[in-house]
């Protein structure tokens, strides 16, 4: 059905060069039918919050400054926190005072994680804050000593927006459609090794 609708419509629109090609390799559609318009940044970047709001909002979750590692995102398994937890695991070896933050809502997967977490006995140093407000959300990505996004689905994601506006440093899975809208400002890795994520963590 979805198929039968792109063929029909007028005009589509998508929002990078990557998702116009799998349009066209995956659905064969038409693409002078393709228009772009660019991904942008929602509200939450053009937020004010006093350094002052934004130290209670670390302190509240027991955090520091570029002491963290920040991933929003749903928890759904494809946006893949596994392999994520298991590259930290590795890191916090290595750099004991450093925490993983999760943002965002339980899509099936999140008990699963969990599990993993507690066997690991790094409950302590993963949080799971769920749902959280913009003020928070922006004090989380100012504060970060990066945003991860390991991801293995595109071909853009928004939160790797608001990290580059936000001047929050950027890792994030190695698309094309990530590469398009970040160029040289992420370092990039195969979000199904865990050892370049590792890696990259530790760059």
């Amino acid at each position: 059905m979805r198929s039968i609708a792109y063929s029909l419509a007028l005009s589509i629109f998508c929002e990078s060069e990557a998702g116009k090609k799998e349009l066209i390799n995956y659905l064969n559609v038409n693409p002078n039918r393709i228009s772009i318009v660019p991904l942008f940044s929602g509200d939450l970047t053009k937020l004010t919050i006093s350094e002052v709001i934004q130290k209670e909002i670390l302190i509240k979750y027991s955090l520091e400054k570029e002491k963290y590692i920040f991933y929003p995102a749903q928890f759904w398994a494809h946006k893949n926190h596994y392999n994520l937890i298991i590259s930290f695991i590795e890191f916090v070896k290595i750099h004991p005072n450093y925490k993983l933050v999760f943002t965002g809502s339980d899509k099936g997967n999140l008990n699963y994680l969990k599990n993993i977490i507690n066997e690991n006995d790094m409950e302590n140093k993963i949080l799971i804050l769920g749902f959280v407000e913009k003020d928070t959300l922006y004090s989380l990505y100012k504060n970060a000593s990066a945003l991860i996004m390991p991801t293995f689905l595109g071909p853009t994601n928004m939160p790797l927006i608001e990290a580059l506006e936000l001047e929050c440093p950027v890792l994030c899975s190695d698309f094309e459609g990530h590469r398009e809208i970040l160029g040289n400002c992420a370092l990039y890795f195969n979000p199904a090794n865990t050892d370049e994520i590792y890696e990259r963590m530790i760059d």
